[in-house]
C-alpha cells in the first residue's frame, strides 16, 4: 500500500513498494567452498577469508559479532514477512471496502471491513514507519519502528572487529521481544478476528479475503 498521507507516491506495476530497510552480513574469517555453475557443469574451489591483519579484534570477538548480526538479520526477515502478510490482507480489505461502497451493501458491512483493516494497520505501524516516502528527510522526521531500529542496530554492530557492547545486546533483546509480541498479536488477529469477519462476509455472499 502507499505511505500514510502520501497518495502522490507511485507503486510499481504490482502495486508494491520496497521495504525501506535492508541489511547484509559479512562472512567471518574461515575457509569456504565457492561453487560456480555453468549449465550442467559445477566447479568448486576453496576460498580462505583471512582476518584483517590490522584489526585489533580477536577471532572470538568477530564470532560473537557475527552471531549477533545473524540474529538481527533473521529478525529483520521475520519483520519483512509479517509486513508482507499484513500488506496482502490490507490491500484486499481496502479493495473490498471500495467495491462495497459502490454497491447496496449495508453500512455495517463496510464498517466491519474498515475496522479489520484498521486493526492490521495498527499492527503494521509497530513494524514499519508507514509515513516514510523514501524522499526528503524521512529518516529524521519520523520515529523508526521495530524494522527500522533493527536495521539501524545491525548497521552499527559491525563498525569494528570487537565484541558487541552490552548495550547492543540489551537493545536487540528488547526489539526481539517486541517483534515476538507483534507475532502473537498477528496470529490472534488472523486466527480469530479474520475468521469471524470472513464468516460474516460469506453469509452475505462476499468471498474475497485470502490469508497467507
Amino acid at each position: 500500500t502507499k505511505p500514510l498521507y502520501a497518495e502522490w507516491v507511485s507503486l510499481d506495476k504490482n502495486r508494491e513498494r520496497k521495504v525501506p530497510f535492508e541489511l547484509s552480513i559479512m562472512s567471518p574469517p574461515g575457509t569456504y567452498n565457492v561453487h560456480l555453475k555453468l549449465g550442467d557443469d559445477v566447479m568448486t574451489q576453496k576460498l580462505e577469508v583471512i582476518k584483517d591483519p590490522h584489526s585489533e579484534g580477536t577471532m572470538e570477538d568477530i564470532a560473537l559479532q557475527h552471531d549477533l548480526m545473524k540474529k538481527i538479520y533473521d529478525d529483520l526477515n521475520v519483520t519483512a514477512n509479517y509486513i508482507n502478510s499484513i500488506e496482502i490482507v490490507r490491500r484486499q480489505l481496502l479493495d473490498l471496502k471500495s467495491m462495497l461502497s459502490n454497491t447496496n451493501q449495508k453500512e455495517e458491512l463496510i464498517s466491519l471491513v474498515d475496522s479489520l483493516e484498521s486493526d492490521f494497520l495498527n499492527l503494521e505501524k509497530k513494524l514499519i514507519q508507514l509515513k516514510e516516502t523514501g524522499t526528503g528527510q524521512d529518516d529524521v522526521r519520523f520515529e523508526k519502528m521495530i524494522g527500522g531500529k533493527l536495521a539501524y542496530l545491525g548497521g552499527n554492530v559491525p563498525n569494528a572487529d570487537f565484541r558487541p557492547s552490552d548495550s547492543y545486546y540489551e537493545v536487540y533483546e528488547l526489539l526481539s521481544k517486541r517483534l515476538k509480541d507483534v507475532g502473537v498479536q498477528f496470529e490472534q488477529l488472523k486466527d480469530e478476528r479474520v475468521k469471524d469477519v470472513i464468516n460474516t462476509l460469506n453469509e452475505k455472499g462476499v468471498n474475497m479475503i485470502i490469508i497467507e
